[in-house]
């Protein structure tokens, strides 16, 4: 799951663009009427990107440059997408020459990357999860990279999260990278709150709070698109926090012996379109 590219406010923050926002303390919607999303809550809002024609296309690029570096990437080294999202990655990655396969659990979010990746060569989708990649690879393994970007690590239970970890592991080649990218202790609290985004004529809604016993970040999504519709998610959004002791133990307990941490030596591209990051961390891995 890739966050979305919209630009984000929230109460008494002046942005980089000097936008100053109000405060949001209650939120009453007025809608046509509603729709419910369970799994397919990121490819609806995906899909209103696209048909409005919002992203942010110049980071995708500096992320491309970037992963090509850190994984030491070449034509025609495999890689394997966990929870590829809308598949930007994906498709950067091939057309440089990768042969890349995108996960996701979302038929219809597999169905968008699969769409926006017509005529392309060395790029395919698959229905999976994260957890139990293999089943949906038929038989696929040898990766020379696996990528776990943008928040999906840590939306599971302990078992789960680890699972991810281990699986990746399992279906890469000797001396295979994997790159975690996820939420650091740090970020269960930041920006709780209400916050809203500007969406292709819509807004965004979005309730964050942490849930400090687990550890865990938790945020509840509403859209109001342009017709007047509501849109929610049925599910709310929870993403474990790690710290790097844990993180590191859990990859070396999954099969990654050599495990490198954030420190400033490889540093992540940042995003143009949320001046205000969650703090994050991110882990490169080899088996």
């Amino acid at each position: 799951m890739r966050p979305t590219h919209a630009r984000t406010h929230t109460g008494g923050v002046e942005s980089a663009a000097a936008i100053c926002y109000t405060p949001l303390r209650e939120v009453t919607c007025v809608y046509l009427h509603r729709i419910r999303h369970d799994r397919d809550w990121w490819a609806h809002l995906l899909n209103v990107e696209a048909e409005s024609g919002t992203g942010a296309a110049p980071y995708d690029e500096r992320l491309s440059d970037y992963l090509w570096s850190v994984l030491g990437l070449g034509a025609g080294r495999r890689v394997l997408d966990l929870a590829c999202g809308g598949g930007d990655v994906t498709r950067l990655l091939a057309k440089r020459g990768a042969a890349v396969v995108g996960l996701e659990i979302s038929p219809r979010l597999v169905e968008h990357c699969a769409k926006t990746a017509v005529g392309l060569a060395g790029v395919r989708y698959a229905v999976g999860d994260m957890r139990e990649p293999a089943a949906a690879l038929a038989g696929e393994r040898e990766f020379d990279a696996a990528l776990v970007l943008a928040y999906p690590f840590g939306p599971f239970d302990p078992v789960g999260n680890a699972a991810v970890l281990s699986q990746a592991a399992a279906l890469l080649r000797p001396g295979g990278r994997l790159l975690v990218q996820g939420l650091g202790l740090g970020g269960i609290d930041h920006l709780a709150g209400r916050t809203w985004s500007e969406l292709a004529g819509g807004i965004l809604l979005r309730h964050t709070w942490p849930d400090y016993p687990v550890h865990t970040r938790v945020t509840s999504y509403r859209h109001l698109d342009a017709r007047g519709v509501l849109h929610t998610c049925e599910q709310e959004e929870r993403i474990r926090g790690y710290g790097a002791v844990e993180l590191t133990d859990l990859l070396h307990r999954a099969g990654f012996p050599a495990v490198t941490l954030s420190d400033g030596s490889f540093r992540f591209p940042s995003a143009p379109y949320d001046e205000r990051l969650h703090p994050l961390f991110l882990a490169l891995a080899k088996s």
